[in-house]
């Protein structure tokens, strides 16, 4: 008995019996154990595409508003992994220069003795 792994286009593996003609369709990839594969190859690759074109959408939400279906962020991980992406994190705000340092120094020395009234005068 002969079998023999074969993707089509949805990348879903078609394990071929060629001793009877019967076949079988399996969405889990041959030689994993695990789960069943919830995305296809097609939609895998769109998935990065995206990632490339617009990077500040997250890769959770296009796949939630396009498949509709639940990932956890280790299958994203892995998606990015084998197109040789990088999740990055935004920055929560801009490094300061040194000169802005020295401003926001000299701002915050200036202040320094103010009391409540100093600070309600200051701010209005």
């Amino acid at each position: 008995m002969e079998t023999a792994a074969v993707a089509d286009d949805e990348s879903e593996y078609l394990n071929l019996n060629t001793s009877n003609g019967s076949s079988q369709s399996s969405s889990t990839w041959p030689g994993w154990s695990g789960e069943t594969r919830k995305t296809t190859r097609r939609e895998d690759r769109r998935f990065v595409r995206q990632a490339l074109v617009d990077p500040t959408v997250t890769t959770r939400s296009t796949i939630r508003a396009d498949v509709s279906v639940a990932i956890v962020p280790q299958t994203i991980s892995r998606h990015h992994a084998e197109a040789n992406l990088k999740s990055k994190r935004p920055f929560r705000a801009l490094p300061l220069t040194p000169e802005h340092r020295q401003l926001r120094l000299q701002w915050c020395q200036a202040r320094l003795m103010w009391n409540v009234t100093d600070w309600q005068k200051g701010c209005v």
